[in-house]
């Protein structure tokens, strides 16, 4: 930030970084730039550790409060952007790539026996926050760490899948009318590469299509083939 107060490490992207700029210009925020990793800044300082509910997107990042002395870190909630980390005696290491953790030295590469079984049981998956090695773990999705001053440190899940039916939504069918009228508006737009957004064709998104497209889609194939 223009103060120092904030300094953040970003790797990501905020997809809805715009509406959230234009809410904060309208609570007295100045922005220097276009991008959206100034806007995560401005968000922690209206919402503090909140502000990550309101992000859209794939991120992690690391920003630390200088007058609080206190480091807020946060992944996205499907956890596309990785973070490892290795806590030291002296301090906490971080990286978004194992092997660039690993070039830093000092990290206990023992083989994690939990980690192990995870990777034989689930086809080589290591479920966070472990990983194959002992000394290295990672940030679980939706998750924030805060570290305060003190080297003390909490974590807590910020966001989690709903897995039961709403009522409201226990009668919807697959008309692609009506799914458009369904869908979150953030599912129906598409980047474009001047960072503004464009409507998304129902079939993009949800792979239904009516039967005279499938009838179409069809003979376009055979043609090809002939």
């Amino acid at each position: 930030t223009e103060d120092k107060s904030l300094w953040i490490i970003h790797n990501g992207e905020i997809y809805n970084y715009q509406a959230i700029r234009e809410e904060l210009k309208g609570k007295g925020h100045r922005f220097r730039s276009d991008g959206d990793t100034e806007v995560i800044l401005a968000a922690y300082r209206e919402w503090g550790e909140e502000c990550v509910r309101r992000f859209n997107g794939m991120w992690v990042f690391i920003l630390y409060d200088v007058p609080r002395r206190r480091l807020f870190v946060s992944r996205d909630r499907f956890g596309i952007k990785p973070l490892y980390y290795t806590e030291l005696a002296n301090g906490l290491r971080f990286a978004s790539t194992l092997p660039a953790l690993l070039a830093t030295g000092s990290i206990d590469t023992d083989i994690d026996p939990v980690a192990l079984h995870h990777y034989m049981s689930f086809h080589a998956v290591v479920p966070a926050p472990h990983t194959i090695l002992r000394g290295v773990r990672k940030l679980p999705p939706a998750t924030i760490r805060v570290i305060e001053p003190d080297g003390k440190s909490r974590e807590r899940t910020y966001w989690a899948p709903v897995f039961h039916t709403p009522d409201d939504e226990k009668n919807l069918g697959f008309d692609p009318n009506e799914l458009k009228n369904q869908l979150d508006p953030r599912q129906m737009m598409t980047p474009r590469d001047d960072d503004t957004y464009s409507p998304m064709h129902v079939e993009e998104e949800t792979g239904v299509a009516t039967p005279e497209e499938a009838e179409e889609t069809t003979r376009a194939g055979e043609k090809n083939e002939t």
